[in-house]
């Protein structure tokens, strides 16, 4: 059960949300001290923009946390880490995944690439340092 909250004019604003947490509201009137009957539930579910950090090195190690809990990890140019992180940022509008060229431990294979879906991502962490 929420918290009520009173006010006095026609909109509300609810701060200090958290962007992926579900929010329920309901709204009553009050008139002459007496409350009037809830309204049908609405929710809201908050996906701010997320600001990018601008980088300081030129590499990174990107971890990406899927939805399974298998990690993928990258070592990569900070351009593309950015590169990535913008088509995260676009909710995959371009297209629903991002490709990695893996150029390590090809083995007997011509080349070795992951298509990363943009729904099975939970989340991702990018470790900056500066190639020597």
């Amino acid at each position: 059960m929420g918290e009520a909250v009173y006010g006095d004019g026609e909109s509300y604003t609810d701060k200090g949300l958290d962007n992926g947490n579900t929010y329920y509201y309901v709204v009553s009137t009050i008139i002459d001290g007496v409350e009037g009957p809830d309204s049908n539930e609405a929710s809201a579910t908050p996906r701010g923009t997320i600001v990018t950090p601008q980088p300081t090195g030129d590499k990174a190690i990107l971890t990406i946390t899927m939805v399974n809990g298998v990690e993928k990890e990258y070592d990569l140019p900070m351009s593309k880490v950015l590169e990535s992180i913008s088509w995260y940022e676009s909710e995959g509008a371009d297209k629903p995944y991002f490709l990695f060229d893996k150029d390590f431990n090809i083995g007997p294979f011509k080349a070795r690439k992951d298509y990363i879906a943009f729904d099975k991502i939970a989340s991702f962490e990018v470790n900056e340092y500066d190639a020597e």
